[in-house]
This record gives C-alpha cells, sequence and structure tokens, in this order.
C-alpha cells in the first residue's frame, strides 16, 4: 500500500490529535518528573495552527490512503557566529512518531527522506535531533538512518 508524504493543513488537526497523543503518553511515562498531562487541547490546536503559517518551519504527514499514519515536524535554524563557535544553519526534526500499529513498515524512514530533501533544497547539510535516552526504539530506529550522538545531558535531583 503506497505512503504519501504531504504538507500538514488545518483539516489535518484531529487525525494529528490522535498519534500526538500516543506519543504525549509514551514521554509522560517514559519521563514522569518532565512532563504531566495536557489540561486543554486548545493550546496544542495554537501551537498546531502556528507551525502551519512558519515559515521556518515543516510539517509533515504520512498518509496511507486517507489515514493519517505518522508526522514529522521540522525547523530551519541558523546558529549565530560566536568568539568560540562557527556559524551553523542546520535542519532541526522537532518531533516525529509513526502510528501503533503502523511501525517498522518505512513511514518512519519515509518522513526522514522528507526532512533530508527538505534540507537539501535549502543548501543545508546537517540534521539535528534529540531523543530521549529511555526512547531506545527511536534511538535504534535513528541510528540505523546514520545519526551519531554528539552530546549529552546529565541531571542530578539534588536532595
Amino acid at each position: 500500500m503506497k505512503i504519501n508524504v504531504l504538507k500538514a493543513k488545518k483539516e489535518d488537526y484531529q487525525s494529528f490529535l490522535k498519534i500526538f497523543k500516543e506519543s504525549e503518553v509514551k514521554h509522560r511515562l517514559g519521563i514522569p518528573w518532565r512532563y504531566k498531562k495536557p489540561t486543554s487541547e486548545t493550546f496544542l490546536k495554537k501551537d498546531f495552527e502556528k507551525m502551519l503559517k512558519d515559515k521556518d518551519c515543516k510539517f509533515f504527514l504520512a498518509k496511507k490512503e486517507k489515514e493519517l499514519v505518522g508526522y514529522i515536524i521540522i525547523y530551519k535554524k541558523e546558529t549565530p557566529k560566536t568568539i568560540i563557535l562557527k556559524p551553523r544553519k542546520i535542519i532541526f526534526i522537532n518531533d516525529l512518531s509513526v502510528k501503533k500499529g503502523q511501525k517498522r513498515i518505512g513511514i518512519g524512514s519515509l518522513l526522514m527522506k522528507k526532512a533530508e530533501s527538505w534540507a537539501k533544497e535549502n543548501k543545508i547539510n546537517e540534521i539535528e535531533l534529540n531523543v530521549f535516552s529511555f526512547n531506545e526504539e527511536a534511538i535504534n530506529f535513528y541510528e540505523k538512518g546514520g545519526y551519531k550522538p554528539y552530546t549529552q545531558v546529565m541531571r542530578k535531583v539534588i536532595k
């Protein structure tokens, strides 16, 4: 069955929300000290609409027939030149999610290829993303796609 990757539209919000909620629950359970259950969908809808209007953001959906089966949200970013840092242009993957029951059939890879294509269109040769250490499934997926860690965030709770 063919999977199409298309730009998100305002009318895709409800379909997007179903997959977003799956991801939200996974993160809330994986890092309960950081994430809480959203109390309203209004905030999410405003963010959704803001992303659609942002010229530095691309929001792509993977559809199988008419069913939304995944999405990727990517941003074009520039880091400024400083005394010690070189200026850089990157594509940052803000969020990637594939619907339960649709994983491991190439949907995530198609969405990542779309991000790489957008990077090339913008003459950008680097893509970065963050992934939480509890999410081994995602880490393995990104590593298979050629992504390598280059920084690590550490935390200590002081009692």
